[in-house]
Parts: C-alpha cells; structure tokens; sequence
C-alpha cells in the first residue's frame, strides 16, 4: 500500500473518489455540479443551464427532483428544475434545466439538488410486488451562482498548507490522498472557494472543487494522486 495512511482511511477515501457507473446506479447525469457565475438580482430574473439524465436500466423509470427551501429569506426557490419529474424509457437520455432566479444582491449562493429515479411500475403497491421493490436511485446536483457585479467581496480564506501540497511515494496504479482544510476567516461574510477538478491527465483529482463556507465555518477538500 503506498504512503503512510491506513487501509481503513483510503477504502473511505477510494470510495469518496469513485465515479458513479451503472453498475450500482442505473441513471446518471451528465454533469455533478452547475456553476451558473455572476447573475443579476430582481424579482423575475431567471438563468438557466441543462443537464442530462441518461437511464441505463432495462425498464422505464420516473424521475422526480426534491428542492431545498429558499435560502435569502423570501418564498422563491433559489434554484428550481424543470420538469420537476418526468419519465425516462430504458436505454434513453431526458434534458431537464435547471433555473437560478436570485433576488438578493451581494449574495453568493450554493444549493444541492436532488433527484430520485426509481422503476415506473414502483409509482402503485398495484402494479408490483414485495419482492421486486427495490429503493429509488438518488443523483446530486451541485449549483452554484453569485449576485455580486464586480466579482464580489472574498472573504478571507486561510488553508492548513502553504505552497507545494506534497504526496508521498505512491506505487504504479495505486493512488495516494491528501486532505486541505480551508477556513472562512470573516466573522459574518461567507466564502466562496472553486479550484481546478484535477489534471487533463487525470494524474490528481479534487473534490469537491468548489462550495460555500459559512462565516467562521471550515471545510475539508480531498486531492487524490
């Protein structure tokens, strides 16, 4: 095993790294997160981006989306999807977009979606049976977007290393994990933080590479080599 770490800690880190496959999860999507950037703020406004799900299960499946509530204290949703459920037939790809309707300024937003696909003969008792239910399939969705004009106000962020983040030795074929820690200096700001994913080469990977951190909050940032 290379480096120093246990193999208690890189199966979690392994595991933390895997690429969804249809193996374990029959419908995926096209993208895990949505950086929708600078946006204007008023009441109306709507941005808008597509992703795509694309089911790789043997039978239809129906797709619904769960929203978070609003999080700048008004009763419109920050991020929406529509249609906010639909049916996907087997071996087929369904666009479904993705709507950012911010309506405070000077705000950074960051907001996971969900959404849960399960068999369409499952929707009724009537239509299956006990011993082939089987639990719904859930896909996340990352969005991201701004309100600030200028490129907004960064709160202080301060990181447990400095400089060159340096691996240990690591075998051909195995992979090797680091762990950053960034803190949100400001008492009352929150922070926004996004980096490179990884290498073209796919030599070292991050995740996740971008997020919000609340004011005094923390995060942790996995890289893989």
């Amino acid at each position: 095993m290379s480096g120093e770490a246990t193999r208690d800690f890189t199966a979690i880190a392994r595991e933390f790294f895997t690429e969804p496959s249809p193996d374990w999860c029959a419908v995926l999507s096209s993208t895990e997160s949505v950086d929708f950037g600078s946006a204007g703020a008023r009441r109306g406004a709507a941005y808008k981006r597509q992703i795509t799900l694309h089911n790789h299960a043997n039978a239809k499946v129906l797709v619904s989306w769960s929203l978070p509530e609003s999080a700048d204290a008004d009763d419109i949703p920050d991020f929406a999807v529509s249609p906010a459920s639909a049916d996907i037939n087997a071996g087929e790809s369904r666009v479904f977009e993705i709507v950012f309707r911010p309506t405070c300024v000077d705000t950074y937003y960051s907001q996971r979606l969900e959404a849960f696909a399960m068999f369409k003969t499952q929707r009724t008792f009537r239509l299956s049976q006990d011993s082939t239910v089987s639990p719904p399939w859930a896909i996340s969705i990352t969005c991201n977007g701004h309100t600030f004009s200028d490129g907004g106000f960064a709160a202080q962020l301060a990181a447990n290393v400095s400089g060159t983040l340096t691996f240990p030795g690591c075998h051909a074929g195995d992979a090797v994990y680091q762990t950053i820690k960034l803190t949100n200096q400001s008492s009352n700001l929150p922070a926004y933080f996004e980096m490179p994913e990884g290498s073209p080469d796919g030599a070292w990977r991050v995740k996740p590479a971008c997020g919000l951190i609340a004011p005094s909050g923390e995060a942790l940032v996995m890289v893989t080599f």
